[in-house]
C-alpha cells in the first residue's frame, strides 16, 4: 500500500508539473513595455504597384480573389499607377502592340540577347514604349482629340488605352472593395521613362517635333513645361472621365536610369507641375526622388531643393507640396544614409517611403527590411511588391495563394492600419523587436496594435505592459528557418481572445522565431482571417512571376537596361533566372550590415539568444523517472 501510495504521489507530481508547466511558461520571459507618451510616425500607407496581369484572359477567373484578398485580408490601402512617358506620341503602339497585335515585343538575336532592329519600320513594343512624339509646340495648348470631338478627356497626341485598361480593370475594383471597407485607396501615380530602352534607330524621324524625347525641354524661364503639359494632360483626363485624380504624384521611377533626368530636374519639374495643376484647382501631393539605390537619395534630394530655390527664391515648395522623400532598396544600403534621410525629412516636415525592393528582381526584400525602413528611417509608407507579388496564381481555378514573404508582411498590414501612430517600446530580451501603433485622431484611441518579431528558435512568452483595458485578439505567424527570413513553418496561428484591466498585462506567446500580432478588438469589426469581405468600419485613413515574351508584366516593363545610359552603374532587373530562394547569414542582406544600427538581430542562429531547456527534453526526462520508480517498486 505504501508502495501504490508512493507511485500515486509521483503520478499526481507529473500530472501537476505538466499542468503549470505550460508551453508558455518554458519560453523565454520577455517583457514588453509601451511608451504611449513618446510618439514617431503616422503610418499613411501600404502599397502595392498595380500589376495584376489583367490582360491575360485567366484574369476574370482570378480578379475578384485577388482584388479581396487585397483589401481585406493583406489590407494595401495603397496602389501605384505608373504612366509611361510614350503616352504621348502620334501612334498609340500599346493598342498596336497588345490589342491588334501588330507590332512584336523585341528582337533578339541568335544567342537570345535583345538586338535593336536595323530597319526603323520594324516596330518593336519594348524600344519604342517610352519615345515621346510632342502633341505640338505649345506647352500650354491641350487640343481637343479629332477622333472624340464630344470626349473632353482625351487629347490629340496622347493616348491613355493602356491607363484605362488598368483603371477598369485593377484600380477601380481595387478602390471599390477599400471603400466597402469605409477606407480609402490612396492613388500614387508614378511617371516612367526608361529611355535607354528606345532604339536610336526610332529617330530622329520627320514626323517628330523633337528627337524620341522631349519631356526635360525647359522654356526660357527654365522651367519644365513639356513635362508639365503631359502630367496636366494625364490628371484632367482621370478627373474628367473617372471622378477622380490621383493623391501623390511620385515625379520620376529612378533618376539614376534616365539620363536626361537628375535632382535639378526633378526641382524643376516639381515647380512645373504644381503650378499647372493648381491652375487648375488639383492639389495633389509629391513624392521623390525614388532613387534605385538608397545611398543615393540624399544627393539627389538635395540638388532638388537647390533647384526649387534657384526657381523660387527660397524652398517653400518642398515643404508645401512634397509628401515623401522616397527611396526605393536595389543596393545593399550603407548605414551612413540613414541619418541624412531622416534629417532632410525632419528639415521639411516630410515623409518617408521606401518604394520598391522586389524580390523577383533581384532586391532582398523581406519583413525585416520593412522593420529597418520603419523603425530607423521612420517610413510612413512602404511598399513590398506588385499585386501579383503579394500573391500568386497557381494558373488554374479561380483562387490567389499568398506568398511566404508576404505572410510575414501581413502581420504588420493586416492591422496597423491609416492613421495609426508608431509609438515608443522597449523589451527585457534582445532576441525580439517590437514596434506599436495607436490611433491618434481622436476617434479609437484605445486602439492599439503590437507586432513582435522575434528571433529566438525556441520561442518566447511576452509580458506587454501598458496597453489600455480591453479584449485583444493575438496570431503568429513562424519561420522554418530562423535564418530565412521569407520561410514559413506556420502561418497566421489564431490565439484565444483575452480582456484585461487597466494596469493589468497581457501575455500572448509564440513557439519559435516567427512574427506575432496582438490587435485591440475593443473598438474594431474584426475582418476574417479567410480574407473575406466583412468591412472593418473603425479603420480610417488619414508578380512574383519570371519575365516572358509577352511584354505584358508591368515590372518588366520597369526593369532598364544593365548600366543604365548615363554610365551610372545602375541595377539591371531583367534577369530573373537566379530568384534569392534563401538567405545566406552574412550576405545580401541589408540588416546584415545594419544590425547595430537597428536592433536587427538577423545574423544569429535559432535559439542562441535567449537559451532554455527545451519542453520535450523535460517530458522525457519526467516520463524516465515516473518509469525506473515504477520498475523499482515492482522489483
Amino acid at each position: 500500500m505504501a508502495k501504490l501510495g508512493l507511485f500515486c504521489a509521483r503520478v499526481f507530481f507529473v500530472f501537476f508539473f505538466f499542468l503549470f508547466l505550460s508551453p508558455a511558461s518554458v519560453y523565454a520571459q520577455t517583457a514588453i513595455t509601451l511608451d504611449p507618451q513618446t510618439t514617431y510616425q503616422m503610418m499613411n500607407g501600404w502599397e502595392v504597384t498595380s500589376y495584376a496581369n489583367h490582360m491575360a484572359p485567366e484574369y476574370q477567373d482570378y480578379k475578384d480573389d485577388l482584388i479581396h484578398k487585397l483589401a481585406n485580408d493583406y489590407r494595401a490601402n495603397r496602389v501605384r499607377l505608373e504612366i509611361r512617358s510614350g503616352v504621348e506620341n502620334i501612334i498609340d503602339y500599346w493598342t498596336e502592340y497588345v490589342i491588334n497585335q501588330s507590332i512584336p515585343y523585341d528582337l533578339k538575336d541568335a544567342n537570345g540577347n535583345r538586338i535593336c532592329p536595323s530597319d526603323p519600320n520594324d516596330i518593336r513594343w519594348r524600344y519604342i514604349r517610352y519615345a515621346t512624339v510632342n502633341d505640338n509646340d505649345n506647352a500650354f495648348w491641350l487640343e481637343p482629340d479629332p477622333d472624340a470631338p464630344n470626349d473632353d478627356s482625351r487629347f490629340k497626341g496622347f493616348h491613355f488605352a493602356e491607363l484605362d485598361s488598368k483603371l477598369d480593370n485593377v484600380i477601380l475594383p481595387l478602390k471599390n472593395a477599400i471603400e466597402a471597407n469605409n477606407e480609402k485607396l490612396h492613388i500614387n501615380m508614378n511617371y516612367v521613362a526608361f529611355t535607354s530602352q528606345i532604339c536610336a534607330i526610332y529617330g530622329p524621324d520627320p514626323r517628330y517635333i523633337i528627337d524620341t524625347y522631349h519631356h526635360t525641354i525647359v522654356d526660357p524661364t527654365g522651367a519644365f513645361e513639356e513635362y508639365a503639359e503631359f502630367i496636366e494632360a494625364t490628371f484632367l483626363h482621370m478627373q474628367r472621365k473617372y471622378g477622380f485624380y490621383p493623391d501623390t504624384l511620385e515625379i520620376l521611377l529612378e533618376p539614376e536610369n534616365v539620363s536626361q533626368w537628375g535632382g535639378r530636374e526633378l526641382g524643376k519639374a516639381l515647380v512645373a507641375v504644381a503650378n499647372r495643376l493648381n491652375s487648375h484647382g488639383m492639389n495633389p501631393r509629391f513624392v521623390a526622388p525614388s532613387t534605385t539605390d538608397r545611398d543615393n537619395a540624399p544627393s539627389y534630394f538635395d540638388l532638388m531643393v537647390d533647384e526649387v530655390t534657384s526657381l523660387n527664391g527660397d524652398n517653400a515648395y518642398i515643404g508645401q507640396y512634397l509628401e515623401e522623400l522616397s527611396y526605393h532598396r536595389y543596393r545593399t544600403p550603407d548605414p551612413s544614409s540613414i541619418a541624412p534621410i531622416v534629417s532632410r525629412a525632419n528639415q521639411f516636415q516630410i515623409h518617408t517611403s521606401m518604394l520598391e525592393c522586389w524580390t523577383n528582381a533581384g532586391c532582398s526584400n523581406h519583413y525585416r527590411v520593412l522593420l529597418d525602413d520603419m523603425v530607423n528611417l521612420f517610413n510612413s509608407a512602404w511598399q513590398e511588391a506588385t499585386m501579383l507579388g503579394v500573391y500568386s496564381y497557381p494558373g488554374s481555378g479561380s483562387l490567389v495563394t499568398i506568398n511566404d514573404q508576404s505572410k510575414l508582411i501581413r502581420q504588420y498590414t493586416k492591422y496597423v492600419r491609416c492613421g495609426a501612430v508608431r509609438i515608443k517600446t522597449s523589451s527585457s530580451s534582445t532576441s525580439v523587436q517590437p514596434v506599436a501603433f495607436k490611433r491618434a485622431d481622436g476617434k479609437n484611441d484605445d486602439n492599439y496594435t503590437v507586432v513582435l518579431a522575434e528571433s529566438n528558435g525556441n520561442g518566447a512568452t511576452y509580458h506587454i505592459q501598458n496597453l489600455p483595458s480591453g479584449g485583444y485578439k493575438a496570431f503568429y505567424t513562424t519561420h522554418s528557418s530562423c535564418t530565412n527570413y521569407r520561410s514559413v513553418a506556420e502561418y497566421d496561428v489564431v490565439l484565444d481572445e483575452q480582456t484585461i484591466t487597466n494596469g493589468q498585462e497581457l501575455t500572448v506567446a509564440i513557439p519559435k522565431c516567427g512574427v506575432l500580432t496582438v490587435y485591440n478588438t475593443s473598438n474594431v469589426i474584426d475582418p476574417p482571417h479567410d480574407g473575406g469581405l466583412e468591412p472593418d468600419a473603425d479603420n480610417w485613413p488619414g508578380d512574383d512571376g519570371v519575365s516572358n515574351d509577352t511584354g505584358l508584366m508591368e515590372e518588366e516593363a520597369n526593369w532598364p537596361e544593365a548600366g543604365g545610359n548615363d554610365g551610372s552603374s545602375s541595377v539591371d532587373k531583367t534577369h530573373l533566372d537566379d530568384i534569392d530562394a534563401g538567405i545566406v547569414p552574412g550576405t545580401d542582406r541589408p540588416e546584415s550590415q545594419n544590425a547595430q544600427n537597428n536592433g536587427v538581430n538577423g545574423g544569429c542562429a535559432c535559439g542562441t539568444t535567449n537559451s532554455q531547456v527545451d519542453p520535450s527534453m523535460l517530458a522525457g526526462l519526467l516520463l524516465w523517472v515516473l518509469f525506473r520508480s515504477r520498475r523499482k517498486e515492482k522489483t
